[in-house]
């Protein structure tokens, strides 16, 4: 049986297994399917069912301070995983995501980019993308109305890209019936971890539960948490017992560095003088059948400037453009001048448009920003998390600057008027004026150094021999790409290690 409920397998002995995983989200399932593909043992434990379940949600209200933030509100805790709410943007990380930058505290990856782009193409299938093409060169005769004839954005200041866009899949709808025709994989629903067993370094066993009382034993050489930003830092804190020290806590790391991508949305507006940037929004390709999905351009600043303006990575989208109204043309300044280069129609006329820039931007790890435990428990006697989430002024500082010179960037080169950057206060910050990413980073982050992070380079945790961690927790820093696509490249990064321990040990 390679999909069941807990309930099925109450009063069985305990299940004994090469990989036991915690989550069935995008990262517990892909590492299950390339561990099936290697022949790999695998039981993967997942809280939720096929289905939404109210109760299973509220497992992961949390208390908060700061900005306020939900578990509950920004996580599934369903099979599948908050896939089943995810819109679907994927672009890979950037070079300079991996490196140690004088002006970004704490970043740097312990491994390098090249081997983090050995798994794109596998990640992208999973994913769905089709072939993995992120350079915005690649689309322009490739698309529904070709650019041919419109002049690209090129400055030795700006940098451009696409994202291409997922179905979005849902990974348990997607993938079940590969997981049930499985050999070596079972996924058991309803489960959620509440204890471990250790021996010295090695976790031997753990407990999982449903709501209910029902109880499954499972035993494993090697575990993996692929819970979550949240949940993978909340389990590590409290599955020794709260009575005992955490797990992989020795330096205080697990939990800290909790962040997430603030997007911008009402930022920045520019006024096109051409058609040129007016492309820059969703993209249909036609010559390619198996791409059905539109590719969104992004702009962002070289890495020359940021290094030499302290900032952070930034990118920029742009919605559609928006025509503004008679009473806005004529109240709004920003116009003035900008009609005697407006392009203008055949007859003489145009009518003014705005474009809204989305910003995604990189926050600076912050190792204030933590999960911790809260006093109060859940349904399963667990500790509930806490979440501590600040924002710096260095943080807002960035994002304007950025927009400042992306807005004075495209003033230059004769595309479009920007409009005055409206910067939030970081004392008063809410989120009216962003989105919050529903992207959990940071809380086990890999590092060489024990007393930096909470993982190694392989996700291991530093101080048990056979406990691993992955999925967007492990990330040092968070870049301004969204997370999924990476998160699943890591994971069968992580299936790929596991198998090489496999072959030493034997």
């Amino acid at each position: 049986m390679s999909l069941a409920s807990i309930e099925a397998l109450t009063g069985t002995p305990a299940l004994d297994t090469d990989v036991c995983i915690v989550g069935a989200g995008p990262a517990g399932i892909a590492l299950a399917l390339r561990l099936d593909a290697l022949q790999i043992r695998s039981v993967v434990l997942e809280s939720g069912r096929a289905d939404d379940d109210s109760d299973t949600q509220a497992l992961y209200r949390t208390d908060t301070d700061g900005i306020p933030y939900s578990g509950e509100l920004t996580r599934r805790r369903r099979f599948g995983g908050s896939s089943n709410c995810w819109a679907g943007w994927c672009r890979p990380l950037d070079p300079q995501d991996f490196t140690a930058r004088a002006h970004i505290p704490h970043s740097g990856w312990p491994f390098g980019y090249a081997e983090y782009l050995e798994y794109l193409d596998a990640a992208s299938t999973l994913c769905e993308l089709g072939e993995p093409r992120f350079d915005l060169g690649y689309w322009r005769s490739r698309l529904e109305k070709p650019w041919d004839e419109q002049p690209d954005i090129v400055d030795e200041q700006l940098r451009s890209g696409v994202f291409q866009h997922s179905p979005p899949t849902r990974f348990a709808s997607r993938y079940r019936a590969e997981l049930e025709r499985s050999s070596h994989s079972v996924v058991v629903l309803g489960a959620n971890v509440t204890r471990a067993h250790l021996a010295g370094r090695q976790a031997v066993h753990l407990i999982a539960r449903n709501l209910q009382g029902a109880q499954l034993e499972v035993r494993a050489r090697y575990f993996v948490l692929a819970c979550g930003g949240i949940e993978n830092a909340r389990l590590l804190l409290s599955l020794n017992g709260t009575d005992r020290p955490a797990l992989g806590n020795e330096y205080d790391q697990v939990g800290r560095h909790f962040t997430d991508h603030l997007i911008f949305h009402r930022q920045l507006d520019v006024f096109p003088t051409g058609s040129a940037i007016k492309a820059y929004v969703d993209m249909l390709p036609t010559q390619h059948p198996d791409r059905p999905h539109a590719v969104t351009p992004w702009l962002g600043m070289t890495t020359r400037i940021q290094e030499a303006e302290r900032l952070s990575n930034t990118t920029l989208r742009f919605d559609r453009p928006q025509p503004l109204s008679d009473d806005e043309v004529d109240t709004r300044t920003v116009w003035n001048g900008l009609a005697s280069s407006q392009q203008r129609e055949s007859d003489g006329s145009s009518i003014p448009e705005r474009m809204t820039a989305v910003f995604i931007s990189e926050i600076l790890p912050n190792p204030d920003s933590r999960v911790t435990l809260a006093e109060e428990s859940d349904a399963l006697g667990m500790p509930r998390a806490r979440i501590t989430w600040r924002i710096s002024p260095a943080d807002i500082d960035s994002i304007r600057r950025s927009a400042e010179r992306i807005g004075r960037t495209l003033w230059r080169l004769g595309l479009a008027r920007p409009g005055p950057v409206r910067v939030p206060d970081p004392d008063t910050l809410d989120n009216r004026s962003f989105w919050i990413g529903n992207h959990h980073y940071g809380t086990t982050r890999m590092s060489d150094n024990p007393r930096h992070g909470v993982v190694d380079k392989n996700g291991r945790v530093h101080s048990l021999d056979n406990l691993y961690v992955t999925g967007r927790s492990i990330f040092p820093t968070t870049g301004a790409a969204t997370p999924t696509l990476s998160i699943v490249m890591l994971a069968l990064r992580l299936a790929n290690h596991l198998e090489q321990r496999f072959k030493v040990e034997h």
